[in-house]
């Protein structure tokens, strides 16, 4: 009996490794970048598959690098917008 059950684990296990290294096709692809590019929906969509249980390998490595590239765009964007305003403001009081 503890060979049976020893199986049906085994097989669990290597269906889910499988399942995590399998190569992702490009519908898979197609719709990771579709919900990637809508604004706020895709920053939360990236963190909820990041952070799922069984990522597969592939899609966690593009959806962290995807994550810091995000962040990075962020700062960039609200330093360059930061500093525009403030030399604005800084032209209209003096």
């Amino acid at each position: 009996m503890n060979t049976e059950l020893d199986k049906i684990i085994l097989a669990e296990m290597w269906k889910d490794k499988l399942e995590r290294e399998r190569v992702l096709t490009v519908k898979d692809w197609l719709k990771i970048l579709l919900i990637g590019v809508v604004p706020i929906l895709g920053f939360i969509m990236y963190i909820k598959w990041l952070v799922s249980e069984k990522p597969n390998l592939n899609l966690r490595n593009y959806l962290g690098a995807g994550l810091i590239f995000i962040v990075i765009l962020s700062f960039l964007y609200l330093a360059f917008f930061g500093v525009v305003l403030w030399i604005r403001l800084h032209n209209m009081c003096c």
